[in-house]
């Protein structure tokens, strides 16, 4: 046999929040700041602690995992126009996530 039935599976669930923040200083300088957060719960993974006692071929899934990220993104941008039409434009990129993953309920 190579899959067994499972009634009790069910689709995983998210929660989810986002806050932004924008700022733009003299036409010259742009401030983007965004912070997240996720957590899921109910992830479909394979049972790992199911005894070899039960004579099971097959690998048995359950929604037993969960998954947590949170972080923070930015970018900062310079812009100058000069005489005769050259503009220069100057930006900055930061990223900096946490993600952690577990099995139980």
């Amino acid at each position: 046999m190579r899959r067994y039935s499972n009634n009790d599976i069910t689709w995983e669930i998210a929660r989810k929040l986002n806050l932004g923040f924008e700022m733009r200083l003299f036409d010259k300088v742009e401030l983007q700041v965004d912070y997240f957060t996720e957590n899921r719960s109910n992830i479909l993974l394979e049972r790992t602690n199911l005894p070899s006692s039960m004579g099971l071929e097959a690998s048995v899934e359950a929604n037993v995992g969960r998954a947590k990220s949170h972080g923070v993104e930015g970018a900062l941008t310079y812009q100058h126009s000069f005489l005769g039409g050259f503009l220069a434009i100057g930006k900055c990129q930061f990223h900096l996530c946490h993600k952690r993953i577990s099995r139980g309920r």
